[in-house]
């Protein structure tokens, strides 16, 4: 499923820490919920929110597990065998 690469990956977790923060700071913190006019979120919308966008991380998961692809994957282009590499 998940692999060791993800969290091997110090851009991609700080990228997604950073987001995190970035949305709950938005709508909690009361000066910018009058500069963004959003307000604060319940617990349960919290819930909500957090486990609607879980479903987009199981569906890719499953879809993985499965090996279903939903684009086309081009075929790589073959170097010919004779070809000389070009000199620098």
């Amino acid at each position: 499923m998940f692999s060791a690469k993800v969290l091997g990956n110090a851009v991609l977790l700080k990228t997604a820490g950073l987001a995190l923060v970035a949305t709950v700071v938005m709508s909690e913190l009361g000066l910018l919920n009058r500069i963004l006019d959003t307000v604060n979120l319940t617990t349960d919308q919290w819930l909500i929110a957090f486990g609607v966008s879980l479903v987009v991380i199981v569906v890719a998961e499953v879809k993985k597990l499965l090996k279903i692809q939903t684009a086309e994957i081009p075929p790589l282009a073959a170097a010919p065998a004779d070809a000389a590499p070009a000199a620098a």
